[in-house]
C-alpha cells in the first residue's frame, strides 16, 4: 500500500537463461518437478505453462539447493544465480522465459519495480544507460566473480530487459488473466 508501480522490471523476450528447469534426465517425463519456494511469479508462469502445454506433472514447492531438490526428485524449476550455475552443471529442459513467448507471444515479466519515493526514476535510467554501455566489463567482473564465462554472461545479461513498456504491461495484464483463469490468484 501506498506504493507507486515503475517504469521498470526484470523480463526477457524469449529465454532468460535464469528461470529455468533443470534436470539429472535427459528429457522432460511426468515425473514430478520440484519448484523453488524463492518466487511465486515464476513458479505461477511455471503452473500456467504446465496447464497449457497439458503437462502430466506434479509440480512440487520446495526450499533448498539444486542439489538437495535434485536428490528428491528428477527435475527442478531454479530460479537466479543458482539457475545460472545448474545450467553449468546439469541438463536444461525448459526456459520459462521462452516457453512464455512461444505460448503468449509477449516477454515474460518477473518482477516490476515500485516504489514510495518520488524522482527515483531518473537515477535508475542512469544506471541502466551505465550499465548497457559497460556491459563488456560487467560481463567480465561478474566472469571472475562467480567463475561463470564471460560470454555467456555478456548474453545473459544482455537478453534481459529492464523498461517496462507497452508490450511487458501487456504481458502482466495476460499473466494476471491466466492466473485467474487457473486460480491461483
Amino acid at each position: 500500500k501506498g506504493y507507486e508501480p515503475k517504469r521498470f522490471c526484470v523480463a526477457s523476450d524469449g529465454e532468460v537463461y535464469s528461470v529455468i528447469v533443470v534436470s539429472k534426465r535427459k528429457r522432460l517425463d511426468d515425473s514430478p518437478i520440484a519448484v523453488t519456494a524463492n518466487s511465486l511469479t515464476s513458479a505461477n508462469m511455471m503452473k500456467i505453462i504446465k496447464e497449457e502445454r497439458g503437462m502430466l506433472n506434479k509440480l512440487i514447492s520446495c526450499n533448498g539447493s539444486v542439489e538437495e531438490m535434485l536428490k528428491k526428485f528428477d527435475h527442478a524449476l531454479v530460479i537466479g544465480d543458482e539457475a545460472i550455475r545448474a545450467r553449468m552443471r546439469f541438463r536444461v529442459l525448459m526456459d520459462i522465459g521462452e516457453e512464455w513467448k512461444e505460448i503468449t507471444g509477449l516477454p515474460a515479466v518477473f518482477g516490476i519495480a515500485v516504489s514510495r519515493v518520488e524522482g527515483i526514476d531518473e537515477d535508475v535510467i542512469s544506471s541502466l544507460r551505465w550499465g548497457r554501455k559497460n556491459i563488456e566489463e560487467i560481463a567480465r567482473i561478474a566472469s571472475e566473480k562467480f567463475k561463470l564465462p564471460e560470454e555467456f554472461l555478456m548474453h545473459y545479461f544482455s537478453s534481459l530487459i529492464h523498461e517496462l513498456g507497452m508490450r511487458e504491461r501487456k504481458s502482466v495484464e495476460v499473466f494476471e488473466e491466466m492466473c485467474r483463469e487457473y486460480g491461483l490468484l
